[in-house]
């Protein structure tokens, strides 16, 4: 089995971007929908992070946890839909473990007293959410340093 320190860091935008280019051009469907195998690192219990590689992407989370709750491609295709991981396996995997694939568990990456105080208020629960229904989500505020650094939330 994989030790519990084992890691991974995951592009996930690539689904989104080049998923179809892969599949029809590349490597075919069946290779193809194993591109950036988030459900199999969940359940080989990796600690995986997953990144836009920017500037090759744009940075933008929200489009990343989006990419691996659908594994939906520009396209409009579903690809690897057994790798498809859940919205609260996503959201970990954006803030709590890529904090600890950087070894800022310490401070980063979860709320809790003493971490800092980094956070989005978004306009719905991206958690409970059905997965089709984040990818049109919108900030609210952002908190950095315990500090509101864009507030449209009025408090």
């Amino acid at each position: 089995g994989l030790e519990s320190d084992s890691v991974a860091s995951i592009f996930a935008n690539h689904i989104y971007y080049w998923g179809d280019r892969h599949r029809d051009q590349f490597i075919g469907a069946d290779r193809a929908s194993r591109i950036d195998p988030t459900r199999d690192a969940q359940k080989g219990g990796l600690h995986f992070g997953m990144h836009s590689d920017c500037p090759i992407t744009p940075m933008d989370a929200l489009s990343t946890f989006h990419t691996a709750v659908t594994r939906r491609t520009s396209g409009g295709s579903t690809l690897g839909e057994d790798q498809r991981i859940d919205q609260r396996a996503a959201l970990h995997a954006l803030t709590s473990d890529s904090a600890y694939l950087t070894h800022d568990e310490d401070h980063l990456g979860t709320l809790r007293a003493g971490m800092d105080a980094d956070l989005t208020v978004l306009d719905r629960d991206i958690v409970g959410s059905a997965a089709e229904d984040t990818g049109d989500v919108s900030t609210l505020a952002t908190v950095v340093g315990g500090e509101f650094v864009y507030n449209d939330c009025g408090f």
